[in-house]
């Protein structure tokens, strides 16, 4: 049960921020950013701390991502620490496990269905999907986070009587900063670092020679 409910919330949450993102409808630069990012999860015993390197150009973004572990059940404690590299560019998204060289890509379809929307159009969107996910959003003024001033929203979602509250500071629409707490889940999210500007070419962080990448594809 404890799996399931970290998995709804997960959901939920990702659901939660795609609302706000498209609730602000900020125009994402196509300049170059490098972005440091930590997040801390916490369910019932199981804290799972991530840390990223994301370059990010435009809608294209790679993120160099570490992950650790710390399991608490029954007095046993439990460290696990792993690796992966996220590509998502406007055709595929990609991860993949730079030890195991093993990975997956399924069609990014997100980028079609949106990148042709006005900003009307996006909102409309947004609206439909928060009445569908009973949440409710307002604005929380601005709020400053590595030296970036961001917009701050709060979104309360109230699903099978199950409320979930999120605070997003979003910067340029990139979530700068976020704080949420339901479902037995707490998870903080802070960018540490970001460079506008920043020079490097995505063409380098290709996916390796020797990585086997496995396509799935989405069910009819």
């Amino acid at each position: 049960m404890k799996t399931l409910v970290t998995s709804q919330h997960f959901n939920l949450f990702i659901i939660t921020s795609l609302i706000i993102l498209l609730f602000t409808c900020n125009v994402l630069a196509q300049e170059n950013i490098y972005l440091e990012k930590t997040t801390k999860t916490n369910t019932a015993g199981v804290v799972v701390e991530k840390f990223e390197k994301i370059y990010m150009s435009g809608e294209n973004e790679v993120s160099y991502i570490t992950e650790k572990s710390d399991i608490s059940l029954m007095g046993n404690n439990q460290t696990e620490e792993t690796r992966s590299v996220f590509i998502k560019n406007k055709e595929w998204i990609i991860t993949y496990d730079p030890d195991k060289k093993t990975g997956t890509k399924i069609k990014n379809t997100f980028s079609d269905k949106f990148s042709g929307m006005s900003e009307a159009d996006k909102k409309k969107f947004a609206e439909k999907m928060g009445s569908a996910t009973n949440t409710k959003i307002t604005d929380e003024g601005t709020g400053v986070v590595a030296g970036k001033t961001c917009k701050i929203s709060k979104a309360v979602s109230n699903m099978m009587g199950m409320t979930t509250t999120t605070m997003t500071w979003i910067y340029k629409n990139i979530v700068m900063k976020m704080e949420s707490k339901g479902m037995g889940t707490d998870v903080n999210e802070l960018v540490t670092l970001i460079k506008e500007g920043a020079k490097f070419n995505l063409e380098d962080h290709k996916v390796p020679p020797g990585v086997d990448i496995m396509e799935v594809k989405y069910p009819h």
